[in-house]
């Protein structure tokens, strides 16, 4: 089942989160289409396009709406194991950093609070800020948490929630 979808920065890719809500795979997934090759072929209301994937990768269940980065950074939340996944979209092929498994850090960040929901990224305030900044909100606490991730770094610093928390 879809729950969320985004286009990159000059909206060539679709990025689609699907989930697990019948709890028959056990995972969801996140799924690109390139833009470019499915308009030509999309005209008419009874128009099918049978392979429109390009990549894939497996995530945790019920994952959620997928915000995308200017560079291609891919954030995607998962209430199956309350997770803040970072995933890379270049040039249409989707990858989580660390080979097969898209569930260990440091591109994956455990969070404090349940149910995930929205995610929010903040613009830099200048050109030399590196790294992105956020904000996730759960559907089941008033309680919102700051992330922030830095690309530079290849450890459990390259995800990291802030200590303080805002209620909503």
């Amino acid at each position: 089942v879809p729950t969320g979808l985004a286009a990159d920065k000059d909206g060539s890719h679709l990025v689609v989160v699907s989930s697990d809500f019948d709890f028959a795979f056990d995972s969801g997934a996140v799924l690109v289409a390139d833009l470019n090759d499915l308009r030509p072929k999309l005209g008419a209301a009874d128009d099918l396009v049978e392979k429109p994937w390009q990549s894939a990768i497996k995530i945790p269940p019920l994952g959620d709406r997928p915000v995308i980065t200017d560079d291609g950074t891919v954030f995607v939340v998962t209430r199956g194991g309350n997770l803040l996944h970072e995933l890379q979209l270049d040039g249409g092929d989707l990858s989580c950093g660390d080979g097969d498994s898209c569930t260990l850090p440091p591109h994956v960040l455990q969070l404090g609070a349940n149910d995930p929901d929205r995610t929010v990224i903040f613009p830099n305030a200048d050109e030399t800020d590196v790294g992105v900044r956020g904000l996730i909100t759960h559907l089941s606490s008033a309680q919102a948490e700051i992330f922030n991730f830095d690309p530079a770094v290849d450890d459990a610093k390259r995800l990291t929630v802030e200590r303080d928390v805002i209620f909503l």
